[in-house]
């Protein structure tokens, strides 16, 4: 007889599987077994739930990121962070994991004020626990905060970020880092109209972007456009 620790194992595997494979809606029900199976195990509480909780709330959100899913999704990303603090600490890399993902539901949900305090702590714990500002979780939680404080309109704080993972994507080298790196930096100078900055990093983007991909062109027409309005705005001296 399969035991229910196997049998919990066996769905996440499955769940995991059909998520993959685009089948959502069929990845939701097993994940949801899941979870009952594994709360009979192990307890409500228990870390081992941390996995299934983040699969389910991924196939939840796929393909839709309405408002509404993004509500249903949340609570079970914060479920997985209260497990985590209470099974790992409040300093571990399993928490600072899921306070980066309760923050991206919070922001979904435009709650930005709840979104930064938790992309914050996600970025404090990621840089002390790491200690490498090249570090692919740091990269993307300094990455996420810079630009959720350029929709606050909060420049000062966000920039900064921004051009450090600019910095960082410029001497790694890699192409489509780079050209991600400054497609956030360009556009959030452009926001903040600092023109001759927003040209120099819009230009780096959009020589960097791939042609051959499948939104290549839009993202290329995307960039001769904010290109033009920082052009514009350059020449035009507008403060």
């Amino acid at each position: 007889m399969t035991s229910p620790s196997t049998k919990y194992e066996e769905l996440v595997d499955r769940g995991k599987e059909l998520y993959r494979a685009s089948q959502f809606a069929e990845a939701r029900d097993v994940l949801r077994e899941a979870i009952r199976v594994g709360e009979q195990e192990y307890g409500p509480d228990a870390a081992e739930l941390i996995e299934s909780l983040r699969w389910l709330a991924m196939a939840i959100s796929e393909k839709d990121y309405s408002a509404a899913k993004t509500a249903e999704e949340l609570p079970l990303h914060e479920r997985a962070l209260r497990i985590a603090q209470a099974a790992f600490g409040p300093d571990d890399a399993r928490t600072a994991k899921a306070h980066y993902n309760v923050g991206l539901a919070l922001w979904g949900l435009k709650r930005l004020d709840e979104a930064l305090e938790h992309f914050q702590r996600s970025f404090e714990l990621a840089t002390m626990i790491h200690q490498d500002e090249g570090h692919y979780f740091v990269c993307q939680t300094r990455g996420s905060l810079g630009e959720l404080l350029i929709e606050m309109s909060r420049f000062d704080e966000g920039i900064p970020l921004l051009q450090r993972e600019a910095e960082i994507a410029d001497g790694k080298g890699h192409v489509a880092g780079r050209f991600v790196a400054h497609w956030f930096l360009g556009r959030a100078l452009l926001l903040a109209k600092r023109w001759e900055e927003a040209t120099r990093s819009l230009e780096t983007s959009l020589h960097l972007v791939n042609p051959t991909s499948k939104r290549g062109s839009e993202q290329a027409e995307q960039l001769r456009a904010w290109l033009e309005e920082a052009k514009t705005g350059r020449a035009a001296g507008t403060p």
